[in-house]
């Protein structure tokens, strides 16, 4: 639905040009009372001018329109196109001087089309902000290429050269995404805090929150200050509370999830579960496939995390949220995500506590799962991901069952080797250790066939526990490496 704000005096002749489209009156409301609040975007206001509002709900590229006469092609251009109706738009615009070039480059950043030279010329005569959120956001001919640092020295030229104060505010807010975009959050905070007393609107200042709350979030590091996690949380509240009032699910789904994330780290587990399931229900009537499968993917971490926690009635359910999330995430269409929630499982099936006469099932479950994520993590394409799957694997099978067609030993040996090729001294020094000293557990419980193998085995373990001393200054990992030494100190004499 598209909202036409007009008054008395030019709300015949909208009325008439609306009616001139068959049933397009069915698609829009023409209101001469400006107190509403519309849901979205979708809003135009006119007189002897049509201005059309920018985005602040991101339904659409936020690209700013310059006013326009009162005209029939002038109006219905621009209604199809905030109507979402692309090609009519462009139709209507045909033979319309500069509106007809602003909805071909809108239509462009929508679309994902390249911008040529002419269109790239026309923004560098109209509008600095354009010019950046083209840069930003759209895809420039070769003979326009540019630096990623160009970006933000085009939304700061912006910023000085802002005609309105809704101008300064929408640079503001794209200038603060393409920050975070970029890993810059502290700037980001910095920015909006600045500009943030500035949005005398409704829609600007929960825009500028919402994205103050993203950036707060974004610059955390453990230990969590309770002062800031406070902060984020009524920042967040207060855009939920907003996105609710004006019916914007998906706004509200995707802020619900950095919620229960920040609820999870305030170890408030109840607000967590309420706000996740929020918005997989919002997800799901929204029609979003791939977010829902993020909110589940939420949902089931958030679970592991409190199962670890001494909450163990939480392993099942996190498993149920990784299974649903397979269901949108296959191999075929998803395998990077596929493989991290196999990963996942294979932990899940791994840990999960039962009794004596299941384990063999679990373990079998657990084997399987990590089978799977391996055919997608292969050492040439995933070296990383591979190394992490094969170590904790090989973690893992040291706590199975023993095998009656296969040594669990020899085969977790064999992973560790695998992982160590990858984590090198050089490229991966903590986790090389890491790997180094769980290899060093399970090397207590292997068999040795004879004198010569353990006198070879015993040298191996002081070589890899003191390489560790040598890759981390952590100090877990090197008391774990001392005690190892320690041990078999204790044990030289009787093998020699």
């Amino acid at each position: 639905m598209l909202f036409i704000e007009t008054t008395t005096e030019y709300k015949p002749q909208v009325e008439q040009i609306i009616g001139s489209v068959e049933r397009l009156h069915e698609l829009v409301t023409i209101s001469t009372n400006e107190q509403h609040e519309p849901a979205t975007g979708q809003i135009l206001q006119v007189a002897a001018t049509i201005h059309t509002p920018p985005d602040w709900h991101d339904a659409e590229p936020p690209y700013l329109f310059a006013d326009v006469e009162l005209t029939a092609a002038n109006l219905l251009a621009l209604t199809f196109y905030r109507l979402g109706n692309l090609p009519r738009a462009l139709q209507e615009a045909a033979h319309t001087s500069d509106l007809e070039q602003h909805l071909q480059i809108a239509v462009s950043l929508q679309q994902g089309t390249t911008l040529d030279d002419r269109l790239i010329a026309f923004l560098q005569q109209t509008s600095a902000y354009n010019l950046a959120l083209a840069h930003h956001y759209g895809i420039i001919a070769p003979t326009n290429g540019h630096r990623a640092a160009d970006v933000a020295a085009l939304y700061e030229q912006a910023l000085t050269t802002a005609g309105t104060a809704e101008e300064k505010l929408l640079v503001v807010k794209q200038l603060a995404t393409w920050l975070l975009d970029t890993g810059q959050s502290t700037a980001a905070v910095n920015l909006l805090r600045e500009y943030l007393p500035q949005a005398k609107e409704a829609r600007q200042q929960n825009a500028l929150t919402h994205l103050l709350a993203v950036a707060l979030l974004a610059t955390l590091q453990k230990p969590f200050e309770d002062t800031k996690l406070a902060e984020i949380e009524q920042l967040q509240q207060s855009c939920i509370a907003f996105y609710d009032k004006l019916g914007l699910k998906l706004n509200s789904a995707l802020l619900l999830m950095d919620a229960a994330e920040v609820a999870g780290y305030r170890k408030d587990f109840i607000a967590a579960s309420k706000h996740i399931d929020k918005a997989i229900q919002f997800l799901k009537e929204e029609e979003i496939p791939e977010l829902l499968g993020e909110a589940l993917l939420r949902k089931a971490t958030l679970l592991y995390t409190w199962s670890k926690n001494g909450m163990p009635q939480y392993f099942k359910p996190a498993i149920n949220a990784y299974q649903h999330a397979l269901k949108i995430f296959k191999k075929d269409s998803h395998p990077e995500q596929y493989g991290h929630i196999q990963h996942n499982l294979a932990l899940l099936y791994s840990e999960i506590p039962v009794a004596e006469q299941e384990r063999a099932i679990w373990a079998a479950f657990s084997a399987a799962a990590f089978q799977e994520a391996l055919k997608v993590y292969n050492k040439s394409l995933y070296p990383y991901q591979y190394a992490m799957v094969c170590h904790n694997y090989a973690t893992a099978l040291m706590g199975f069952p023993e095998a009656r067609l296969s040594s669990n030993i020899e085969k977790a040996d064999g992973l560790f080797e695998e992982a160590l090729q990858i984590r090198t001294a050089h490229a991966y020094p903590l986790e090389r250790a890491l790997t180094l000293l769980n290899q060093l557990e399970l090397f207590w419980l292997a068999h040795n066939p004879d004198k010569q193998a353990e006198k070879q085995r015993f040298a191996l373990m002081v070589a890899k526990a003191q390489e560790v001393k040598q890759l981390t200054d952590d100090k877990t990992l090197l008391e774990r490496a001392e005690e190892q030494l320690q041990k078999l100190s204790g044990l030289q004499n009787m093998v020699n």
